[in-house]
């Protein structure tokens, strides 16, 4: 759940937001449908933004703008690159940032990090609320120092003894929290719909979804191995 008293002040209307990483010249059928189809059946509604935080192509058959252009077709979509991406793609940056709906979304793929934000790094993401990373394809939810910290783990092939095909969905409905110490915020901002109302009495709701790609294995009848989509609710912790 969201820490009221740590996280800084701030709103999102209905905001969907896929994040993957770590493709590595792979995309699995399963996940672009579920992210195309299934997604406004589980979660409630489509998605509004995909993030991608880099090692799109490197070691599989398809190109970065192929993978990305599959993407699009479902959502707009920002990638970053990774250290197994073109330096030289001028469409890949090292580092973006992004604001979805009130929220301010940093992007990078986090080979200059450790698993987790460190003391180090903390003025790199003064006014984030969220920052999205890969590289360690390892699955990381949680929030720190008013930072909600996502790593959805690698979609493209098992790794490192680390299973692949995972993605993730955030899900924010109007999402309104005291700014950090505690100190409450008398009026909505802005963005929100003018109402004046006091930010302590509303609600703060918000929802992961790990997506995992669960291969099944052939039948006598079917001969032929299959995939589909299991949906995990995550906690925000």
């Amino acid at each position: 759940r969201y820490d009221r008293e740590a996280l800084p002040m701030m709103m999102a209307m209905m905001a969907t937001v896929a994040v993957i990483a770590d493709t590595h010249g792979h995309l699995p059928e399963a996940l672009v449908e579920a992210l195309a189809k299934e997604c406004r059946e589980v979660v409630g509604r489509e998605v509004d933004v995909i993030l991608h935080a880099g090692d799109v192509a490197g070691r599989g058959p398809l190109s970065a703008a192929t993978i990305l252009d599959t993407l699009r077709e479902i959502a707009p979509c920002v990638a970053v690159r990774g250290n197994t991406d073109d330096d030289d793609d001028d469409d890949l940056p090292e580092r973006a940032e992004v604001s979805i709906r009130g929220l301010r979304f940093v992007v990078e793929h986090g080979d200059n990090l450790r698993k987790r934000l460190t003391p180090g790094h903390d003025e790199d993401y003064a006014g984030a609320d969220v920052v999205v990373t890969g590289h360690s394809h390892v699955p990381e939810l949680f929030l720190q120092k008013g930072v909600l910290f996502v790593n959805p783990g690698a979609a493209g092939p098992p790794r490192f003894k680390l299973p692949g095909g995972r993605c993730a969905v955030l899900a924010f409905d109007k999402l309104v929290v005291r700014r950090r110490g505690g100190k409450k915020q008398g009026k909505n901002s802005d963005s929100d719909s003018g109402s004046g109302s006091d930010s302590s009495s509303s609600s703060s709701r918000a929802a992961a979804w790990e997506l995992v790609v669960a291969e099944e294995a052939p039948t006598t009848r079917t001969r032929t191995r299959t995939s589909r989509i299991r949906w995990n609710r995550v906690d925000i912790r």
